[in-house]
């Protein structure tokens, strides 16, 4: 699952493995008005919303991310492999969404799921080959995430999952719906629009990594696509902190570095999915017909916006469940 690049060794390793290259942001969809504002989805005693009080040490799996942070750099998906939210009212027309999935008894469970969702006239999927939508009903607490959408004669997507009651529910979706790898939803650790607009970031961070263990997870994950070994693998649903004694103020960090960086000690991230290169997920701007995010990186790239960020003072937060 792929991510943007930003630093120079990053686009080496792009030459060296024929990977994607960075794609430019599109135009806003016309006739889409601004969204309704994205609350911190799921129970508010969940782990995506609950500071950490576990005790967190340094160890191999915090050495293994500064690690893979030197090969690959960071980044800060926007339009491109993250999601757009489609913030919807009570009485939004539905549609089928067709699952190309073979069949089986869970695709067959799913496809009852998609029979009616209330997808937006206009509405688009994210940039990239994942094609992730989520679609957000406040009014029935309801949240549908689907993965490679796409627009032929109807809508079709190649899985996903249907999250009823959201602002009960820890957050992690049943094995084996969802449109992450790990089952994390798409909606949690999401860097939101108004997050940004408060100046705090009040959550969990969701977390890509270049070389997620092969066959290996733990809780609050509850699958893997990891496919690497050895000492510098991290298995999917990890949970790291940023040492909570480190003067964030004093590193001269961009402004949203800095309040990664906070959220990073008070909440943590965590590894949802591989990607090309270590990657946090922000909101895809485009059901609010513009694209803050240049602006709010300070004119400069994603990564850039993060250099600085200090990936070696990172430490280990035993597994949970939520």
């Amino acid at each position: 699952m792929a991510a943007g690049f930003g630093a120079f060794i990053a686009a080496g390793l792009v030459a060296l493995l024929g990977l994607p290259g960075r794609l430019s942001d599109p135009p806003p969809v016309a006739g889409i008005s601004q969204a309704p504002a994205l609350d911190r989805p799921f129970s508010s005693t969940g782990f995506w919303n609950s500071p950490i009080r576990a005790q967190a040490t340094p160890g191999a799996l915090s050495r293994a991310l500064a690690k893979q942070e030197h090969l690959t750099g960071a980044w800060i998906n926007t339009t491109n492999y993250s999601a757009p939210v489609f913030v919807v009212p009570a009485k939004q027309d539905t549609v089928r969404v067709q699952i190309d999935h073979p069949p089986s008894p869970n695709r067959d469970a799913l496809q009852r799921e998609m029979a009616t969702v209330p997808i937006p006239a206009g509405a688009r999927p994210g940039g990239g080959t994942d094609a992730r939508m989520v679609v957000w009903q406040p009014s029935t607490d309801t949240m549908w995430e689907l993965w490679r959408m796409r627009r032929r004669g109807g809508w079709h997507a190649g899985w996903g999952a249907k999250i009823s009651g959201v602002s009960r529910l820890r957050g992690v979706n049943p094995f084996p719906f969802g449109a992450t790898a790990s089952g994390l939803p798409l909606a949690g650790g999401l860097i939101t629009m108004d997050d940004i607009r408060s100046g705090s970031i009040e959550h969990v961070l969701a977390l890509g990594i270049p070389a997620p263990r092969a066959g290996v997870f733990v809780a609050p994950a509850n699958r893997t696509d990891g496919r690497f070994t050895g000492p510098n693998s991290i298995p999917e649903g990890t949970r790291f902190r940023l040492d909570p004694t480190l003067d964030v103020k004093s590193l001269g960090l961009s402004r949203v570095a800095t309040m990664i960086a906070r959220a990073a000690q008070r909440y943590g991230m965590v590894v949802r999915d591989g990607s090309e290169v270590v990657t946090f997920y922000a909101q895809d701007p485009t059901p609010t017909g513009s694209n803050p995010w240049l602006t709010w990186f300070g004119g400069k790239s994603a990564a850039r916006a993060l250099a600085g960020f200090p990936w070696d003072r990172l430490q280990v937060v035993p597994p949970t469940a939520g």
